[in-house]
């Protein structure tokens, strides 16, 4: 292959290589953009429509060549065992999705590609030049890898794909997969959909080219062509999981298509399990924003800043809804850094009698916020109605907001005039010279005498950390001694799952009934933002 500075090298050919990051040097709509694929084998790719999803799964499905290419490097016939057949393998040349026509041609087009593998991390460019009809690298020269593609037609059910023979007898293979995986994948299926299917009682129908595939499950006997569509895309997608060869790429366009919402959950905790185990590299695309919440895969979100894309790793649902907006939302909308920020403003917003009026929105870590607001301010939607409350804690200066918004690097030739714009829309809690907000209301909540108030014995209760007892699994030890002790109170007072929130709010509501004086003065700048915005 041929690396981003022009130069040759060699890739053992008999490796599988980890797809890492792309970065689309000029490529469509998605010039200048990024996207790594993470720590995690699962990757969903999320974002409007129209935001390159699709785009970018046809240029993976162009990176590697098949283990079923007929020819190797040499020019001599590769052999491999025969693990599926190679009609299912979505290994394809650039110039087979991406050839141009009379309305667009991809002359010029540069796609920097990262791999990991066994020899350490590769790289390699893939272009076209200009006047040329062929992509470089050529096929045999590309890493081998087998890559999968599920697309959208497979969400067609049976019933509307047609009776031709070439239909029964991909049924009848996928019934003979799910005879060679019978236990597992019986499981994994009954599992996704709470059903009972009895993996004794499958059975062929008919023969020849009449042959039908039936199933019997919760006591009744079916073809597979009256399974639900949502079912039949599952099986047609466990189908290819289990018969792929461990460490393929497995592409999935629009995952959620025909599936509830519990159904798609479970098919991803069946997926994340799977791939764990067998080193499959799983991504797909997906406009269902609950996956978003997942934490065993890498969220990848993509949105338009002017005619630009670009890929966001730590944006929270609702701040990518914020972006995607066709109109600046009408209400004021106030983004926070966590649930304990969050209970903060809740508390403010319920006191001034104006929490039904008001938005709250997570944007995760501080630098988030520089970003997001950049981000907003580039699309023109960051109007007077939001604004972005930091801890306090840190960048707690002009100057400080305006390195990390230089740091942010979303607007091209930022002015300073731009900076003060945009830090208009800016404001902290107001702590203590050293203090953070965690350990300030703990040891306000800690200091109390009512030994009847459950929140004061729960403070009571937690147990005092040092650096040197702190879990050993604890990799930022600093970060976690700032957070835990609210933590260890919402789980001593018996806090769970959704209710995680309401545990804040009671521990914010205590310290603003008990401390009105320390309270007015944490959130006196926010406060004031507040009364003006609804004068």
């Amino acid at each position: 292959m041929i690396d981003k500075d022009g130069h040759y090298y060699l890739i053992d050919h008999n490796a599988l290589y980890r797809l890492d990051k792309l970065t689309f040097i000029k490529f469509r709509n998605l010039d200048g953009m990024e996207i790594d694929f993470g720590r995690f084998p699962i990757t969903g790719i999320f974002g409007a429509n129209g935001m390159g999803k699709s785009t970018i799964l046809s240029t993976i499905r162009c990176l590697y060549q098949s283990v079923y290419n007929p020819r190797s490097k040499r020019g001599k016939p590769r052999k491999v065992p025969y693990i599926h057949r190679p009609d299912e393998c979505s290994n394809k040349p650039f110039g087979h999705l991406f050839s141009g026509n009379q309305f667009y041609n991809y002359w010029g087009s540069k796609i920097i590609v990262d791999f990991s593998g066994p020899l350490g991390n590769a790289s390699g460019l893939y272009q076209i030049h200009n006047g040329m009809k062929r992509w470089s690298p050529g096929t045999t020269t590309k890493p081998v890898r087998q890559v999968f593609y599920i697309d959208m037609e497979s969400c067609i059910p049976a019933s509307e794909s047609g009776y031709t023979k070439a239909a029964r007898d991909k049924r009848v293979r996928i019934y003979k997969s799910i005879m060679s995986h019978s236990e597992a994948l019986r499981a994994d299926f009954n599992f996704i959909f709470t059903r009972d299917i009895s993996i004794n009682n499958l059975v062929e129908a008919g023969m020849g080219v009449d042959e039908q595939v039936g199933i019997a499950m919760s006591g009744m006997k079916m073809l597979f062509r009256d399974l639900s569509a949502g079912e039949q895309r599952v099986l047609k997608l466990l189908d290819i999981i289990y018969n792929a060869p461990d460490g393929s790429l497995i592409l999935i366009d629009e995952i959620e298509l025909t599936l509830h919402k519990l159904a798609l959950h479970r098919l991803l905790d069946v997926l994340v399990s799977i791939a764990g185990k067998r080193g499959l590299q799983i991504i797909f695309t997906s406009h269902n924003q609950s996956l978003m919440c997942r934490k065993d895969i890498n969220i990848r979100s993509l949105y338009k800043i002017g005619e630009r894309i670009k890929c966001d790793y730590g944006y929270s649902r609702d701040c990518i809804a914020l972006l995607e907006g066709v109109d600046v939302p009408p209400y004021v909308t106030i983004l926070v850094e966590d649930l304990m920020s969050q209970a903060i403003v809740t508390e403010l917003l319920r006191q001034k009698g104006k929490l039904r009026s008001t938005a709250i929105i997570l944007f995760g870590g501080y630098k988030n916020a520089f970003k997001l607001a950049s981000s907003l301010y580039l699309a023109q939607k960051l109007s007077d109605k939001i604004l972005f409350v930091l801890d306090g804690d840190v960048c707690k200066t002009k100057v400080e907001k305006e390195e990390e918004l230089q740091l942010a690097q979303i607007i091209p030739n930022l002015t300073q005039e731009m900076k003060d714009q945009i830090l208009l829309h800016f404001t902290e809690y107001v702590l203590p010279e050293g203090a953070k907000i965690e350990p300030m209301l703990y040891n306000l909540i800690k200091k109390e005498n009512n030994t009847d108030d459950p929140i004061v014995e729960a403070a009571k209760k937690v147990i005092p950390l040092t650096k040197e007892t702190v879990p050993t699994k604890i990799k930022d030890v600093e970060r976690f001694l700032d957070h835990y002790m609210i933590p260890e109170m919402i789980e001593i007072l018996g806090y769970q799952g959704s209710n995680i929130s309401v545990g804040y709010s009671d521990i914010v509501r205590n310290v603003a009934n008990n401390y009105p004086g320390k309270w007015n003065s944490l959130t006196s700048k926010l406060s004031k933002w507040i009364d003006n915005k609804y004068l």
